[in-house]
């Protein structure tokens, strides 16, 4: 693999039925954005064009290896040096070991390069940060033991890293997909996050009477203007 042949899609996660490009590609998949990493010959590289208007970003060649390290080291992230980045790439990696070796076996060198090239500048110089993960900023934020109950909107990557991070009495789960809320609270390994946790109906009743009854609400969930703003009159 060369350098010019590294490519990289990057866009923001977005409710937009969008085409996706680079099936053969190893693919990071966060709350926030969907990367596609592949080894392709510049001449069958997609066009511009296309990368744009699948609403990619695109990068190439060195680039493209700047781009990885920079989203490895938590520098694309919203919380600067956060650390679930490089884990979601890891997991993303050994997915696309197991599943594609193909695609696997033209990325290993630069996938390995990256991950030991992200410890050292991690070790190096991403120090002193602040809160290394979103549920230790949302700790942090919130002010350590909440009184509760804690409203926590949504069943994603991000509502499960900040649920265990909730110190609080008794926290309230509402999300639109009930069964995708039992699997998020089937995954925490610890049994007392569990105890103190209370899966909401996912009607518009149980939503509005857990807003009403919630001294905090941490949404992990897309912005919504017109649901925003009778979320924000059932809190008051």
């Amino acid at each position: 693999m060369t350098l010019p042949q590294l490519i990289v899609l990057n866009r923001e996660v977005t409710a937009a039925a969008l085409p996706a490009l680079l099936p053969q590609a190893c693919t990071v998949s966060t709350c926030l954005r969907e990367v596609r990493i592949a080894s392709v010959p510049v001449e069958e590289q997609p066009a511009p064009a296309e990368v744009l208007a699948a609403g990619y970003d695109l990068h190439t060649g060195a680039a493209a290896y700047r781009f990885l390290l920079q989203l490895a080291c938590g520098l694309e992230s919203e919380i600067a040096g956060e650390t679930e980045i490089l884990g979601q790439i890891k997991q993303a990696w050994r997915d696309c070991e197991a599943a594609q070796p193909g695609v696997a076996r033209g990325l290993r060198p630069w996938m390995q390069r990256l991950l030991q090239d992200t410890k050292e500048i991690r070790s190096e110089f991403v120090v002193g940060l602040g809160s290394a993960t979103y549920g230790s900023l949302v700790r942090r934020l919130l002010g350590g033991t909440l009184p509760g109950p804690t409203l926590l909107l949504g069943a994603g990557q991000l509502a499960e890293t900040i649920l265990p991070f909730l110190d609080t009495g008794e926290v309230l789960v509402w999300n639109r997909s009930q069964s995708r809320a039992q699997e998020m609270l089937a995954r925490q390994r610890s049994a007392q996050v569990a105890g103190r946790v209370h899966l909401l109906d996912s009607g518009i009743d149980a939503e509005a009477a857990a807003w009403r009854r919630a001294h905090d609400v941490v949404i992990c969930i897309p912005a919504d203007a017109a649901r925003d703003a009778q979320r924000a009159q059932w809190w008051q």
